[in-house]
């Protein structure tokens, strides 16, 4: 296509959006039709300047139409094909047969007396005059759905006469008769696909009501409709015969022309630009909703009402003629800038519709002519609205210059993986009117003139096509704001709020069109404030303590109680006490100072824990070094360390590594006799609140782990509420010792148990982990508080526990789900349930929720603990509301003070805050959402990190590793799902010279703890790449499987004659040669709306059974299909199939 003819015509596409008509007269020179006040100065500038190529083009279009290049009539024949934009709605409607989404209602306001007998033969004659008001869709006998056109006579069409002139508010009767019928369905293989009602509402006052279906119709068709129907009308009131010329092609003449032009050369230009725009992976713009995504698409919808002032529209109007677009594309770009700042997501795809009927021979004529563009723009939050505004019209003229190629068609060719809860392409569709011109009135129009334009109306109940569709009318000096949502996804509150923050947006933009998007807020004052005080938690009096003068106090109160059991050792908290203070002693002996780091790798024992006392009453700050880390591991922390001194005891001596030979190792158990000769009385020197207590190691993204030094004052300030939380119910504080000092998850059981006053059980090293909560949650273990994790919730069942005396569980470091909530319930009915959050940096736990009944979907985490603050902010760090999710940002006394000897990492994940002067912020790397009441919910990671077995790992540490192992050159590695629901890593490799598994297996096990090592390799030639050069994780294939719908471990063969058909029918349609397995999803293996079409019709035939494709969509597998064939009643051989042997179809 000629360039400047392209992009002329997109120009007039963009005036045409605004009702404005460029023409030529009798002199070659352009008359101008415009609606009052929608022609600026600025826009007549740009028609002047572009004067000359605009007449050109018109001429060119005038001579073409004079040389005869019209649509053809095809040649008769009993049926026609469908249009590409009919196929999608035919293959939509069988998909959703249970819905009215495509029924298309209109309502138009008549004056005057009317009779409805000659209402109804002029609706017959517009019937006869145009031939899709009498067409059906059906089958033909090869199974593919073609055009029928019915003689007039056969249609039963009946006009509907409703007279509510003597009812008491007739309008609003006839409205609720209307939104009744607009919710029926129609059938396309019956006809009429149309229904028309006559309604009286005074005695001069009529409305005509239509309602069809979208597949005969558009917009432009319903005039189109009502202007012929009054023309016919008013010749037979006046006894003259209806004297215009019968169109001289019809709807099928044009659907058999555009299939024809589909295999022209001259769309290959099309087709290869809209192939380009949606090459690799599409975008899913991830919108906040108030509920789960249904599995499969609904279309129930809600329509919301609101008004864009005068003031606003006036200045977008200014800044996009400015930049030489439309008020469509400003409204375009600044919808696009909001869902940019929800999302973060740079790519975004609209859908949007264009007339279709750019042909001369269109423009009288009835039919489903409507074309979609879907319009893809990038655009990040560093760029300006005047850059996006650009981008988004470049686009704009690109979609219209190639706006011939029909959607429907480019759906189908796109490798697109069909995902049945959501639409193809693009989940929001945006419609843009100017109706200061007149026309049809449709449902809701009453809403159009509220009393106070800042208020968002209901409209009411809708059918939605897509989750959300804006439909924006320009109603003269302001715009009108239809919102039509999908209800099962979102919810009034939701979109009222996304209502209120475009409209903000769109008036800080027109501010700043030159500012960084991400800089503008959406947000107003008042919520904004609001949000940074929720996002507080209690101010409470600080400790301004240590945890060592917190135990003091303990053992003032009852020194004699029981503090701790290790097998037969009982300790009191005095003999606690001494013997802690003689380790400080002692330690104090060998030259120890404040904050002097001293590793401690020892099994759990009464020592380990006296041990750690010792270390914090010397001043010095503890670090655990878990005894069954690999080697190095344990060489590089305390490489980084540095440390003079590391405490042991004999039986883990042994596995220090060699480096370790270079400190002075302290063996506890040799020790023994000096420590007991050590004064028991406490030292003189104390810890103050802002020395180090303990450094805790974490695993780190550059393939080491990294140190958090945590300090007494935040130590202490989670441990005063922790025990006011936790152990003043339910539980007394008496807790168990099972887990690695290593774990911060630890501490609370640690120290949390002593500063209240609890009994501190240890249970040895050697007992497994189900072993441990066998006796833990025994009725008779005297224990009634325990800190465990998801992980190891999940063992319980299988473990025979009937019940517990536990009272309190305090659940931490991986996600709650309601099935662990369950388990524990199961044991206790009156357990109390807390589910905590914190990140080691922040100190063990920062917000917490009580689970209570009736449960949430999904478990939140609550709010903010006393004296810290949980912000979600997005990524220019501006607060999000409610909904929207962001990242975690955690602020208070329980930040760590720094990662030991990384001032580098320090600065980028310890920021200043940029709402309190002095605050410091930690950046969690956690994605996080407010719920409307103002607690938090988690819901994953923005990084490479992921919790297993509750530890935080960092992915990219175990990519380092495998990195450096023999034979691998590169390594991708992912969390994936695993046996009964818990995730399991999964190692992506290429390879070279040298590599084996079992030499990587065993090489990864020595440098990594266990829970690091993935349970699965997957061995290929090349990663994918992105369009960047970075490898695309999301194109990595599925572990272990042949093909996306199925895993050669899940293999399972056809288990009888139908499932054996089956089988070969899919491997025919998918044109697959390997075995598929009866349990394979048919849209995994490739499948798509078209080849399910062929599949279910070879299915029809073989078995005598009418599959829909909706039941497919549900249920996606041969089983499945084999399960409805067999309940069906087919009982008839291959043989007797191949004989023709007459059946009856049965339709399921």
């Amino acid at each position: 296509m000629n360039t400047v003819k392209s992009n002329v015509d997109a120009f007039l596409e963009l005036l045409r959006e605004s009702n404005i008509f460029l023409k030529l007269n009798e002199h070659n020179n352009l008359d101008i039709e415009a609606p009052q006040g929608a022609l600026p100065q600025e826009l007549l500038e740009e028609i002047r300047s572009r004067k000359e190529e605009v007449v050109g083009y018109l001429k060119q279009v005038a001579a073409q139409a004079k040389m005869g290049e019209n649509i053809p009539a095809a040649p008769e024949a009993d049926t026609y094909p469908l249009s590409s934009a009919q196929m999608r709605l035919w293959l939509s409607s069988n998909i959703h047969n249970d819905s009215a989404a495509y029924n298309i209602s209109s309502v138009h306001e008549l004056e005057g007396i009317y009779d409805p007998v000659k209402f109804e033969q002029a609706i017959f004659q517009v019937i006869k005059r145009h031939e899709i008001l009498r067409t059906v869709f059906r089958k033909d006998q090869e199974g593919t759905v073609r055009q029928w056109i019915l003689q007039p006579g056969e249609l039963g069409f009946k006009l509907s006469y409703v007279d509510l002139s003597e009812a008491p508010g007739s309008r609003e009767a006839a409205d609720h008769l209307i939104q009744e019928d607009g919710r029926k369905m129609f059938n396309l293989e019956q006809a009429p696909l149309f229904r028309v009602t006559l309604f009286r509402l005074a005695a001069a006052q009529y409305l005509l009501y239509y309602n069809m279906h979208h597949i005969i119709t558009d917009a432009w068709s319903t005039d189109i409709l009502t202007r012929d129907v009054l023309i016919a009308y008013e010749a037979l009131q006046q006894g003259k015969a209806d004297t215009r010329e019968p169109l001289r092609i019809q709807y099928k003449d044009y659907a058999v022309w555009e299939q024809a032009q589909l295999g022209a050369p001259a769309f290959d230009v099309h087709r290869q630009y809209w192939h380009r725009q949606f090459e690799g992976e599409l975008p899913v713009l991830d919108l906040p909703g108030a509920a789960p995504r249904p599995a499969v698409l609904t279309h129930n919808g809600y329509v919301l009402s609101a008004f864009i002032k005068e003031e606003l529209v006036t200045s977008l109007r200014k800044i996009t003629q400015q930049q030489g677009g439309s008020l469509f594309t400003g409204l375009i770009a600044s919808l696009q800038a909001l869902f940019l700042r929800y999302t973060g997501q740079e790519d975004i795809i609209f859908g949007t519709p264009v007339v279709g009927r750019e042909h001369a021979d269109l423009h009288d004529q009835i039919g489903f002519y409507i074309n979609t563009l879907a319009l893809r723009t990038r655009c990040s939050a560093e760029e300006s609205f005047i850059d996006l505004l650009g981008k988004v019209r470049a686009t704009t003229m690109k979609a219209y210059e190639h706006q011939l190629y029909p959607f429907d068609l480019l759906v189908q060719e796109l490798p697109l993986k069909r995902d049945v809860s959501r639409s193809l392409i693009f989940d929001v569709f945006v419609n843009f009117q100017n109706t200061s011109a007149g026309g049809g009135q449709e449902n809701g129009k009453d809403a159009l003139l509220p009393e106070d334009r800042d208020l968002v109306r209901d409209v009411g109940p809708a059918t939605s096509k897509f989750d959300l569709i804006f439909n924006f009318q320009e109603t003269g000096k302001d715009i009108h704001l239809l919102i039509e949502f999908n209800s099962d996804i979102y919810n009034r509150e939701s979109i009222a709020r996304l209502i209120g923050h475009y409209k903000h947006l769109l008036a800080s933009v027109l501010q700043k069109p030159g500012q960084p998007l991400g800089s503008l807020s959406y947000l107003a004052d008042q919520e904004r404030e609001r949000l940074l005080q929720q996002a507080c938690g209690k101010v409470a009096p600080a400790p301004l303590q240590t945890v060592v003068a917190m135990f003091d106090q303990q053992v003032a109160r009852g020194g004699e109680r029981t503090a701790l059991q290790y097998e037969e050792q009982v300790l009191s908290y005095r003999e606690l006490d001494e013997r802690s203070n003689q380790v400080a002693a002692y330690l104090h002996s060998l030259g120890v100072k404040p904050e002097e780091l001293i590793p401690v790798c020892m099994n759990r024992s009464e020592k380990q824990v006296i041990a750690i006392w010792g270390i914090l009453k010397a001043g010095a700050a503890y670090v655990p070094l878990d005894p069954e880390y690999p080697r190095e591991r344990t060489a590089y922390i305390l490489s980084d360390v540095n440390s003079r001194l590391i405490i042991t005891d004999s039986a883990c001596k042994q596995l220090l590594p060699a480096e370790a030979s270079t400190q002075k190792i302290i063996d506890l158990d040799a020790a023994q006799p000096t420590i007991q000769a050590a004064p028991a009385a406490r030292m003189e020197l104390q810890p103050t609140p802002s020395q180090l207590a303990y450094v805790i190691y974490t695993s780190g993204s550059t393939g080491v782990p990294k140190g958090v030094q945590v300090e007494h004052a935040a130590l202490s300030n989670y441990l005063d509420w922790a025990v006011k939380t936790y152990m003043n119910g339910n539980g007394k504080g008496n807790m168990g010792l099972y887990t690695s000092l290593s774990f911060d998850l630890t501490v609370t059981t640690l120290f949390g148990t002593l500063l209240a006053g609890g009994c501190l059980r240890v249970f040895p090293q050697e007992m497994g982990i189900q072993e441990i909560l066998t006796a833990y949650l025994d009725q008779d273990s005297g224990l009634d508080t325990i800190k465990l994790t998801p992980s190891h919730i999940q063992l319980i069942p299988a473990m025979g526990i009937k019940a517990t005396g536990v009272a309190t569980a305090i659940v931490g470091g991986e996600p709650l789900h309601k099935k662990h909530v369950g388990i524990l319930h199961a044991l206790n009915s009156n357990m109390t349930i807390y589910n905590e959050y914190g990140p080691t940096e922040a100190t063990v736990g920062c917000s917490v929720a009580v689970i209570e009944q009736p449960l949430p979907e999904s478990m939140h985490i609550g709010r903010p603990v006393d004296n810290t603050a949980l912000y979600i902010l997005d990524a220019s760090r501006q607060p999000v509301p409610a909904g929207v999710a962001g990242e975690l940002y955690i602020g208070g006394a329980q930040l760590a003070r720094a990662y030991l000897n990384n001032a580098t990492l320090t600065a980028e994940r310890f920021i200043d805050s940029p709402f309190h002067k002095g605050e410091r912020l930690y950046r969690t790397g956690d994605l996080a959402t407010w719920l409307p009441d103002g607690n938090i919910e988690y819901i994953g990671r923005t990084d490479n990190q992921v919790k297993i077995r509750g530890y935080r790992v960092e992915l990219g540490e175990i990519e380092h590793v495998l990195q450096t192992c023999p034979g691998v050159r590169q390594a991708v590695v992912l969390l994936a799902p695993g046996a009964g629901e818990e995730p399991t890593l999964s190692g992506y490799i290429t390879t070279g010279p040298g590599f084996n598994e079992h030499t990587t297996r065993s090489y990864l096990k020595s440098k990594l703890p266990s829970y690091m090592l993935p349970e699965m390799y997957i061995r290929l030639d090349e990663f994918p790449l992105t369009v960047n050069g970075k490898v695309d994780v999301k194109q990595l294939p599925q572990v272990a499987g042949a093909h996306a719908g199925q895993e050669e471990d899940s293999y399972e063969a056809p288990a009888n004659e139908v499932e054996t058909r089956l089988v070969e029918i899919w491997k025919e349609v998918l044109r697959l040669y390997n075995e598929i397995s009866v349990t394979a999803n048919f849209f995994e293996l490739g499948g798509h709306s078209i080849k399910a079409i062929k599949m279910l019709n070879q299915v029809s035939q073989e078995f005598g059974v009418v599959i829909s494709v909706k039941k497919l969509f549900e249920e996606p597998t041969i089983r499945n299909l084999a399960e409805k064939i067999l309940n069906a009643g087919w009982l008839t051989s291959q043989q007797e199939v191949a004989d023709n042997t007459a059946y009856e179809k049965i339709k399921i």
